[in-house]
């Protein structure tokens, strides 16, 4: 018995000197299966799961902005081309009201609107108060309504003025657009502001009526509360007899 042992043992050990592979009781270990590795370990994607509401989503979003550049540049490319529509060259001259007015309301303005060809024709004006300066032109008073401000008439002075112009040079007349200020006064919340601006705008009319030689009736434009300014003026139907007026209450008058 023992000798088989050291036979065994022998035989072993002969087999491990030669290289040859030994015969063993242990069961082989089962290969495991290399894992793959994830999109993140690889550097070959984020890892996250493929979303088609996501995708729609995305593609939805790049879609709006797509189209909102495109009409963004044509509404652009449209107004550049555009003889009707507003500029950017317009310039205000203040016209001087009498110094007991401009005393009385010292935070109102009576601006006149320079607009392209009309600019250069009234840069050669002087509108202090007691000058003997004459326009040609057809006189029109914007009236700007609850908190506005005298800038609000540029667009009706650019459109007006172009339209002008685009008569021809044998046809083509002039508009002199004026504009008030009352300072973006709450005129819609104290009937002592109403009562105010519409002293100060007879004031207006009647020295815009000063600057033509010939009896011109000023033309009125009045938005939102300056269209009850303009209805209550005591100038009306005298010096004005025309008023347009714009989301303008028919009910105070």
């Amino acid at each position: 018995m023992g000798r088989k042992n050291k036979d065994a043992a022998g035989s072993k050990s002969g087999n491990a000197a030669t290289g040859e592979p030994t015969e063993t009781n242990q069961k082989p270990e089962k290969e495991q299966p290399e894992k793959e590795p994830t999109p993140v370990e690889s550097g070959e994607g984020w890892g996250v799961p493929f979303n088609p509401f996501a995708l729609l989503l995305f593609l939805t979003c790049v879609s709006i902005l797509a189209i909102s550049a495109l009409h963004y540049y044509w509404e652009w490319g449209t107004l550049a081309k555009c003889e009707t529509c507003t500029s950017d060259w317009e310039s205000y001259y203040q016209i001087e009201l009498s110094p007991e007015v401009e005393s009385k309301f010292p935070d109102y303005k009576l601006y006149l609107v320079g607009e392209l060809y009309t600019e250069e024709v009234y840069k050669t004006k002087n509108f202090s108060f007691g000058k003997k300066e004459r326009l040609s032109g057809v006189p029109i008073l914007f009236i700007p309504g609850n908190a506005g401000f005298h800038e609000q008439g540029r667009t009706a002075s650019s459109i007006m003025t172009n339209m002008g112009k685009n008569r021809g040079t044998k046809n083509m007349f002039i508009f002199d657009f004026f504009t008030v200020d009352f300072n973006e006064e709450l005129l819609a919340f104290s009937g002592h502001y109403l009562y105010r601006t519409k002293e100060f705008t007879d004031h207006c009319v009647r020295r815009i009526a000063s600057l033509y030689e010939d009896d011109r009736k000023v033309l009125l434009i009045g938005h939102s509360v300056g269209g009850v300014v303009a209805r209550s003026l005591d100038t009306f139907g005298s010096l004005s007899n025309t008023l347009i007026t714009g989301e303008s209450s028919r009910i105070l008058q």
